[in-house]
């Protein structure tokens, strides 16, 4: 897990999207996965609806 955490650490920046109703992965995994990037340039975009259902 260390070595994933370096990687992002050495980023210019990170930036995740998340959608509120999804119904493939749930809002509290992306949070949760946010969350453990270290802090720094990183950015979190909150969407009503975001994935398949955007592009079908």
């Amino acid at each position: 897990m260390a070595k994933s955490m370096n990687f992002y650490g050495e980023m210019a920046g990170v930036e995740v999207a998340v959608g509120l109703v999804d119904t493939i992965t749930q809002p509290s995994t992306i949070f949760a996965a946010y969350n453990h990037v270290p802090d720094g340039d990183k950015q979190i975009f909150v969407y009503r609806y975001f994935g398949p259902l955007l592009w079908s």
